[in-house]
C-alpha cells in the first residue's frame, strides 16, 4: 500500500514536471483551495468560540505574544507584516480589552513587553481545544492514510519556506 501511494505520488509528480502551464493551473486552484479552507475556518471559529470575540489580527498578535518571550509591538510588526502605528493600535485595543498587559522590560527599562493576562491565557486554552475539534470535522473527509500525507507534505512546505526565510 505504501509502495503503491508513493507511485500514485511519483505519477503525480512526474507529471506536473512535463507540463508547466497545466502546473501553473494547479497552483492557482491551490490558492483558491488554500484561501476557501482559511475563510471556512475562520467562520466556523468565529462561531464557535465562547466568550470575548477577537478579530484575526487579534488572535494572530495574541498566538505570537503567547508563544515568545518578551514580545514586543515591533515584534508583532514584523511577525503580522503590518506597520508600526498598526500594530500599536492593535496591541492598544487587546489591552483595552483586558487581553494583554504592558510590563517594563526588567533589562531595559526603555522597551515595553506585551504579556497574557491570566484570563487570556485560560480563553486561548480553551479557544484552542475548539478549534481543533472544529478542525478534526474538517479533516474527517479524509482517511487516516491521506492525512497522514496531507500532513507530511504540509510540513515539508513549511520546512521549505522556513529555510528560506
Amino acid at each position: 500500500m505504501v509502495l503503491d501511494a508513493h507511485l500514485r505520488f511519483v505519477k503525480i509528480l512526474t507529471y506536473l514536471a512535463f507540463d508547466m502551464s497545466d502546473r501553473k493551473k494547479k497552483i492557482e486552484q491551490l490558492a483558491e483551495n488554500i484561501q476557501s479552507l482559511r475563510r471556512r475556518t475562520v467562520i466556523n471559529f468565529a462561531h464557535c468560540a465562547e466568550g470575548p470575540r477577537v478579530t484575526p489580527a487579534q488572535w494572530g498578535a495574541l498566538m505570537l505574544i503567547e508563544q515568545g518571550s518578551n514580545c514586543t509591538i515591533k515584534d508583532i510588526s514584523t511577525s503580522l507584516k503590518i506597520s508600526s502605528s498598526a500594530a500599536t493600535q492593535l496591541v492598544d485595543a487587546l489591552v483595552a480589552s483586558g487581553f494583554v498587559t504592558r510590563e517594563e522590560y526588567a533589562v531595559d527599562r526603555r522597551k515595553t513587553i506585551l504579556a497574557l493576562s491570566r484570563a487570556t491565557k485560560n480563553h486561548i486554552a480553551k479557544m484552542k481545544k475548539q478549534v481543533v475539534g472544529g478542525l478534526e470535522k474538517t479533516f474527517d473527509v479524509l482517511s487516516d492514510r491521506e492525512f497522514d500525507q496531507f500532513l507530511a507534505l504540509t510540513q515539508k512546505l513549511v520546512t521549505g519556506l522556513s529555510n528560506k526565510n
